[in-house]
């Protein structure tokens, strides 16, 4: 998803101005097959804005190629794979460490999930396309 984010006055006083720009945005999105979305500020304040802030101090962590390697082909196997499922099978004995890289590998987009859910161990993560 492709997100544009305006104060709801400004876009409302400006969209005649800004619509060539939304139309390159939407044929962006469109040619990755992602949506476009024009949302004012009340939309992303909330779990998602803050889930995206917490994640971020893990996008520039160095973490096993090989670790994160694993993950992705099991979650390619499966589908989707809850994160209790993961760490169990690739970070026992480690968590704290497999709760790291998977918060790396979602920062990253490797691994994709509802960001607006609560991070907890029953969070269904997928392969970002």
């Amino acid at each position: 998803m492709l997100v544009e984010v305006k104060p709801e006055e400004a876009w409302r006083e400006k969209w005649r101005e800004w619509l060539p720009k939304w139309k390159a945005a939407w044929r962006y999105a469109a040619e990755r097959e992602w949506s476009f979305h024009i949302y004012d500020e009340s939309r992303i304040k909330g779990p998602a804005l803050k889930n995206i802030q917490y994640i971020e101090r893990f996008k520039r962590g160095d973490y096993s190629e090989e670790d994160m390697d694993a993950v992705v082909r099991t979650v390619l196997f499966m589908g989707s794979a809850p994160i209790h499922y993961l760490l169990a099978l690739h970070f026992t004995g480690s968590e704290t460490l497999g709760w790291s890289v998977l918060f790396h590998m979602i920062a990253t987009r490797q691994l994709d999930c509802d960001i607006s859910r609560h991070f907890d161990e029953y969070l269904e993560v997928t392969v970002t396309a």
